[in-house]
C-alpha cells in the first residue's frame, strides 16, 4: 500500500498504522453543486430529501474487498438519518466495474447525458443512476 495513505497520526501515537483506503462525497440537496445532470425524485420540491454520492473511490491496492460497498452502505444510512429518501451517483457510461457495484447496491439508471451534450463539456458521457432509500 502507498505511504501517502498513512495517516500521521499513527507516527505520534506509535500504534499500529491506520490507511485511508477510500472516501467519498455526499452532498445533501435537489442538484449537485455545477452539474447539470440532475435526479427527477422526489417530484415535490423538497431538495433535502434527495443527496449525491460522487467522488467514490478505493485505493487500488484495497479493491474487490468490499470497501466501496461498505463506504456507500454508510453514506445511505447517514443520509437517510437525515431525512433523504433519493440517492443519486454519476456514472461514465463505459464503466462496467463501478456500474456493476451500483447495480448490486440497488441502483438502477434514471436518465443520461446524450454524446452531444458530454462532446460539448468535453468528457464523456455519464448516466445518472437512482436508488429509493428504505426510511
Amino acid at each position: 500500500m502507498e505511504l501517502s495513505t498513512k495517516l500521521p497520526a499513527d507516527a505520534a501515537a506509535g500504534g499500529p498504522a491506520q490507511l485511508v483506503v477510500g472516501s467519498l462525497d455526499i452532498n445533501q440537496g435537489a442538484v449537485l453543486p455545477a452539474e447539470e445532470l440532475v435526479g427527477r425524485q422526489p417530484q415535490e420540491a423538497q431538495a433535502q430529501r434527495r443527496a449525491y454520492l460522487s467522488n467514490i473511490c478505493v485505493a487500488q491496492g484495497a479493491r474487490r474487498q468490499g470497501i466501496a460497498a461498505a463506504l456507500m452502505a454508510g453514506a445511505e444510512q447517514a443520509a437517510a438519518a437525515l431525512g433523504v429518501e433519493h440517492m443519486y451517483v454519476h456514472v461514465v457510461h463505459d464503466n462496467t466495474a463501478a456500474q456493476r457495484l451500483y447495480s448490486s447496491m440497488g441502483y438502477e439508471q434514471e436518465t443520461e447525458e446524450t454524446e452531444g451534450f458530454a462532446r460539448a463539456l468535453r468528457r464523456p458521457r455519464r448516466l445518472l443512476l437512482h436508488k429509493q432509500l428504505r426510511n
